[in-house]
């Protein structure tokens, strides 16, 4: 227990994660239907789309269990800590735009 309070504490380096890190934060989809399909229904637009959201995070070696963008202080360190965090929520939606 010693050389934790002692020693180990004492280098911050030891807290320090490297916090490079490439993410897909969001990805969209949509498709307008083209004006000669909707005169027939009586529609002046109709466009879908799908949408997805934190989809993947690739992390360094050294780091493969903390997001860099989450802090655990109100501080600017990126890359300090972080293991008690949740990961981010990945979302799927879908968007659908009718006009009469």
């Amino acid at each position: 227990m010693g050389y934790w309070q002692n020693h180990h504490n004492e280098i911050k380096e030891n807290y320090v994660r490297d916090a490079s890190a490439v993410k897909i934060r969001e990805i969209a989809f949509r498709y307008d239907v083209p004006k000669k399909y909707l005169d027939e229904v009586g529609l002046s637009k109709f466009s879908f789309g799908v949408v997805g959201r934190n989809l993947i995070t690739w992390l360094p070696e050294e780091n493969r269990f903390s997001d860099p963008e989450f802090n655990n202080s109100t501080t600017n360190g990126v890359g300090v800590g972080g293991y008690q965090q949740s990961p981010p929520t990945r979302n799927f939606g879908f968007t659908l735009n009718i006009e009469f």
